[in-house]
């Protein structure tokens, strides 16, 4: 598992695109992911993932999480509700294979 967090992690690293707030965010992920299990899909809040990351504003929070979405490092269903968090879902798999074949 921890060469799963770790080959993520490069992946994102290498990506120019990402700055490094959406990076720390998802670092912030990857604790939360490998705290409740590693399941395909997991709950996150905000009020949890802004400390982790150390984002302060609300603003920069969801400008990196439309950017890992956009990029296609997670997928996110927000819980329109307080009482429940949102859903991550993160297609490391698919990133690995990607990255892996990539690097012919």
């Amino acid at each position: 598992m921890e060469t799963t967090i770790s080959s993520l992690l490069k992946i994102i690293q290498k990506d120019k695109a990402v700055g490094p707030y959406p990076a720390s965010l998802y670092t912030a992920m990857l604790t939360c992911w490998q705290e409740q299990g590693c399941r395909e899909s997991f709950r996150v809040s905000r009020s949890i993932l802004m400390p982790l990351s150390g984002i302060r504003s609300f603003a920069t929070y969801h400008k990196c999480l439309r950017v890992l979405v956009q990029k296609g490092y997670i997928s996110y269903m927000p819980s329109h509700n307080n009482r429940l968090a949102s859903e991550v879902i993160l297609p490391g798999n698919n990133l690995l294979q990607k990255s892996k074949g990539g690097e012919r």
